[in-house]
């Protein structure tokens, strides 16, 4: 099990440590309620049996949860998910990506697609393209019009009419690979 923890070095007065240890109720509580009521494509409530699905499930989030998207879904439950949407904001360092996603635990894990979205006057959009840049650099499994893109919607701000269009395309980009 990998589980983000509280780090000065990633986490300061500008981010929420919550976006960063959410990993932790995600992996420990929440995935297992979920599974344990719900028919899913795991064969059992454990570890194993999630991670074994994990090409079953993705992890999206708008504003601030894609913010834990980042730090929670795709930095310490990679083994856990294979599909990821941020839309609307990241700000999460290159070194913090590369430090997680490419940890022994994960570095091997394919990842199935990776979905950024924005509209054009989002205050979010130029820590975004920084991050997506980032991550496109320095993680070969990651490449733009393969397995990931990143969508900026025209005289769209962080408003949900943006959102909506960017879990649309996400939808689209998740369920074609079924």
């Amino acid at each position: 099990m990998v589980v983000c923890t509280q780090n000065s070095t990633f986490i300061n007065g500008a981010l929420d440590s919550l976006t960063y240890t959410f990993a932790e109720e995600l992996r420990n509580d929440l995935l297992p309620a979920v599974e344990s009521k719900y028919s899913t494509y795991a064969k059992e409530c454990t570890p194993r049996a999630f991670a074994q699905s994990r090409d079953h499930r993705a992890f999206a989030g708008l504003s601030r949860g894609a913010v834990t998207t980042l730090h929670s879904a795709f930095c310490a439950c990679l083994d856990y998910f294979s599909y990821f949407g941020t839309f609307s904001s990241s700000r999460t360092p290159a070194s913090y990506l590369k430090q997680t996603i490419q940890s022994e635990a994960f570095a091997s894990l394919p990842i199935r697609y990776y979905y950024v979205a924005s509209g054009v006057f989002d205050f979010g959009l130029p820590n975004q393209v920084k991050d997506y840049k980032a991550l496109l650099s320095i993680d070969a499994r990651v490449r733009d019009g393969e397995n990931a893109s990143f969508d900026t919607f025209p005289m769209r701000a962080h408003t949900m009419g943006n959102w909506h269009l960017a879990l649309y395309n996400f939808y689209k980009k998740f369920f074609k690979s079924f």
